[in-house]
C-alpha cells in the first residue's frame, strides 16, 4: 500500500501551473507550502513530471509501483549510455522518485541482479498452517531447495511467509528438535519423579546463587555517598562524573558477560541500566565530529593547565577565556568553565579585610568633582591614586605601594614602593606619573589621606596643570577603582610570588606583577585586551575607542527602588499639607 502524500494533487498541480505561468518563482511555492530546505528543487521536480505526464504524475496509488526486471534494466542501460540524467529517465518513465532509478544502476553496477518485483500479498495476511513435524520438514526443505524463496513456498503450500520463514531458520540453527511445539507442556509436581525434581530444585537454586553473586559484584559502591558526593558538586563535573561512571558500568557489564557467560538482560535489571542504552553504547562509535571535538578539549585542555601552572591558578573563568582568545583558540567561555570544572582548576580568590579609617586634620580639601563618574573618553584625562600596605607573610614586615591609574584603560601611569606611607611617597608617585606623560593635564582623584591634603600637593598639582578631586569622608567607593586595583594587584601578587621571605624579594615580586598585569592579563571591560594593549594602540591613533562601564542591573534596580520612596514619601507629605493647611508652622 502506497503511503499518503505529503502534499495533495490539488497542491502540486497548482505549484506547477504557478510556476509555468510566471506567476510565482519556486522559493515562493516553498513558502506557501512550508516545505523544507530542497522545496525549491522538489518544486522543480513536480514541473518537470508534469510537463510529461501532466496531471495524472500526482494520483494516489493504493500499491506500490510495479517493475519487471526488464523494465529496470532498460532504463539502467539508457542512464549508463548517457541518454538521460535519472531525473530525466524517472520523468520519462512516470517513476515517482529519481532515486529509484539510482538504486537501481548502484545495483547493477555492483554485479547483483535485479528483480522483478512481485510483492504477492496474500502470502502475509494468510492463515498459519496447523500441520505435523513431518510435514513441517517437507516444507522447509522444499523452501530451501528453491533458494530460500519463503513467498513461493507460503504461495505453494497455503501458509503465512512469517512461518515459513520462522521454521527455517529454527531448523538451520537448531534442527529437526526446535520444530517441536513444548507450548503449555511444562509437567506440574505431581507428574514429577524424584530425580526431576531434585533436577529442578537444584536448578532453582543455582539460579538464585548466579543472581546473588551478581548483585554482590555488580553493586560494590555505597550509593547513598555518591548521591550525596554528586549532589555537592557544580553540574559540569557532575554531569561528567555520572557519563564516566555509566561507561564503567557499560564496561563492567560487558567483561562479564564475554569472561563468564551471565546474562546481560539480568545484570542491567540489577544496576538498574536500560538494555537498550547498554546496547546502543555496545554498537555505537564516535563520529568524526565526536573526535574533533574530543581533540580540540585536550589541546584547550592542556593549555589551560600550562596557563594555570605558570600563574599558580590566579585565572578565573572569563579570564582564562579571553587570554585563550588573545591566542588564537576558537572557544567560548562555557567550554573553558566546563573544561576548568571538570579538572578542577579553580581561581584563587581573594580575603578581604576590613577597612580602617583614620582621621587627619587637612590642611587643603577638594570637591568631588569625579563624583564616581569613572568613564573616560581618552587616555589621560583622568587619574585616581591612594597608598596601600602589603606585609611579607613570613616575617609581617610591610612595604607601602602606590599607583596613579588612568581610569580610561585602567593602565598604571606610575606605581612606587616605599617602607614607609609618608608624604614622600605621594608626592614621588606623581612626579613619575607626570615625567611618564608631561603633555597631561588630568583630573587628580584621592581620598582624604593626609598626603593629598597637605598644600604643597596642591601647589604641585597646579604647578603640572592638572586639577584635583576628593572623595567624600567615609566614602571608599568614591575612589573605587583604585581601591578595586590594589586589591586585584595584591591578590595577583600573592598567587604569582607565595614563597616570599624579604623585602628585596617582595620589590621583585611587586615588579614582575606589574609586568604581569600590563602585559598579560586580559580584562572583560577592554573586549579581552590587557591594558598594555589597550595603551599602545590608544597612543598610535587619533581616534580612541571607547570602553563604558556597564551599570550592573543589581545597582541600577536599588537607586530606583530608593528615588522611588523618596518621591513616595514627597507624595504623602504633600497631600498632607493639602489636608491640614493649618498645621504647617505649628510646633510641639
Amino acid at each position: 500500500m502506497g503511503r499518503k502524500a505529503k502534499y495533495t494533487k490539488e497542491q502540486k498541480v497548482q505549484a506547477c501551473e504557478d510556476y509555468l505561468s510566471g506567476r510565482k518563482s519556486s522559493e515562493q511555492i516553498k513558502i506557501e507550502l512550508n516545505m523544507g530546505k530542497r522545496g525549491a528543487s522538489l518544486v522543480l521536480e513536480w514541473v518537470k513530471s508534469y510537463r510529461v505526464n501532466s496531471h495524472s504524475i500526482f494520483d494516489n496509488k493504493s500499491t506500490n509501483n510495479k517493475y519487471s526486471k526488464e523494465f529496470k534494466e532498460m532504463v539502467v542501460q539508457e542512464y549508463l549510455q548517457g541518454h538521460g540524467s535519472s531525473l530525466d529517465l524517472a520523468v520519462k518513465y512516470g517513476i515517482p522518485k529519481c532515486s529509484t532509478v539510482l538504486n537501481w544502476v548502484n545495483k547493477y553496477n555492483s554485479h547483483r541482479e535485479l528483480k522483478g518485483y512481485n510483492p504477492k500479498p496474500e502470502v502475509y495476511m494468510a492463515d498459519t498452517l496447523k500441520v505435523s513435524k513431518e510435514k513441517k520438514i517437507e516444507i522447509i526443505k522444499y523452501c530451501i531447495d528453491h533458494n530460500h524463496d519463503y513467498k513461493g513456498t507460503a504461495e505453494f503450500y497455503g501458509g503465512n511467509y512469517a512461518q515459513i520463514y520462522n521454521w527455517v531458520k529454527k531448523y538451520e540453527s537448531k534442527g529437526e528438535d526446535a520444530l517441536e511445539d513444548r507450548r503449555g507442556k511444562r509437567k506440574s509436581e505431581e507428574q514429577l519423579t524424584n530425580l526431576e525434581k531434585a533436577q529442578r530444585r537444584i536448578a532453582e537454586l543455582e539460579r538464585i546463587n548466579r543472581r546473588q553473586e551478581m548483585e554482590l559484584e555488580l553493586l560494590k559502591k555505597d550509593e547513598a555517598f555518591e548521591k550525596t558526593y554528586f549532589a555537592s558538586l557544580p553540574k559540569a563535573k557532575r554531569i561528567y562524573l555520572i557519563r564516566k561512571q555509566k561507561i564503567k558500568d557499560y564496561s563492567l557489564i560487558q567483561s562479564l558477560h564475554e569472561n563468564r557467560n551471565w546474562p546481560i538482560n539480568e545484570m542491567c535489571s540489577i544496576m538498574g541500566i536500560s538494555r537498550s542504552a547498554y546496547y546502543k553504547w555496545l554498537h555505537s562509535s564516535p563520529s568524526f565530529k565526536q573526535l574533533d571535538k574530543q581533540h580540540e578539549d585536550e589541546r584547550i585542555t592542556s593549555r589551560i593547565k600550562e596557563i594555570s601552572n605558570s600563574n599558580n591558578s590566579l585565572f578565573g573563568t572569563m579570564t582564562m577565556y579571553y587570554t585563550l582568545r588573545n591566542e588564537g583558540y576558537g572557544c567560548g567561555h562555557n567550554r573553558v568553565y566546563r573544561l576548568m570544572c571538570i579538572n578542577d582548576i579553580k581561581s584563587s580568590y581573594r580575603r578581604r579585610s576590613r577597612y580602617n579609617y583614620i582621621r587627619s586634620n587637612a590642611e587643603h580639601t577638594a570637591e568631588n568633582i569625579l563624583n564616581r563618574d569613572f568613564n573616560a573618553t581618552g587616555p589621560n584625562q583622568k587619574w585616581c591614586t591612594d597608598v596601600t600596605e602589603i606585609k611579607i607573610p613570613t616575617t609581617g614586615e610591610k612595604l607601602f605601594i602606590s599607583p596613579m591609574i588612568d581610569l580610561y584603560d585602567r593602565f598604571p601611569v606610575a606605581l612606587e614602593v616605599s617602607n614607609m606611607n609618608d608624604a614622600f611617597l605621594a608626592d614621588q608617585t606623581l612626579k613619575n606619573a607626570h615625567n611618564a606623560y608631561p603633555e597631561a593635564t588630568p583630573l587628580v582623584h584621592s581620598d582624604r589621606g593626609f598626603a593629598y591634603t597637605r598644600q604643597v600637593y596642591k601647589f604641585q598639582l597646579d604647578e603640572y596643570g592638572m586639577s584635583q578631586s576628593m572623595s567624600r569622608v567615609s566614602k571608599c567607593i568614591d575612589n573605587g577603582v583604585c581601591e578595586g586595583f590594589q586589591g586585584q594587584f595584591k591578590d595577583m601578587l600573592f598567587i604569582l610570588y607565595p614563597n616570599i621571605t624579604s623585602k628585596e624579594e617582595m620589590r621583585q615580586a611587586i615588579k614582575g606583577t606589574l609586568d604581569y598585569y600590563i602585559n598579560h592579563y586580559p580584562q572583560k571591560r577592554l573586549n579581552g585586551k590587557t591594558c598594555g594593549q589597550v595603551r599602545k594602540e590608544s597612543l598610535e591613533q587619533n581616534e580612541f575607542t571607547q570602553y563604558p562601564i556597564i551599570p550592573a542591573i543589581r545597582y541600577v534596580r536599588y537607586w530606583n527602588e530608593i528615588e522611588s520612596k523618596k518621591k513616595h514619601q514627597k507624595e504623602i507629605i504633600i497631600e498632607e499639607i493639602k489636608n491640614n493647611p493649618n498645621q504647617i508652622g505649628t510646633g510641639c
